[in-house]
């Protein structure tokens, strides 16, 4: 898979995420699965603008850079 399907695949992700937060919220759910859903959302965006604009290696929570 190219650069640009990753990194819209990785968006759209983010998108999900967000709202699933956004979904949990209105449930009335535990403040710790918003927290996780908001947090995968973040790192869905985060990867997927490193991957599209090409300047920043992404490096994970271990330290790593990832291909």
């Amino acid at each position: 898979m190219d650069v640009i399907k990753d990194a819209a695949y990785l968006f759209r992700r983010s998108r999900d995420e967000t709202r699933k937060a956004d979904e949990a919220r209105a449930r009335g759910d535990a403040v710790c699965v918003i927290a996780a859903h908001n947090e995968l959302a973040l790192r869905y965006k985060v990867r997927a603008l490193s991957l599209s604009s090409g300047a920043v290696p992404c490096i994970d929570a271990t330290g790593r850079r990832s291909a």
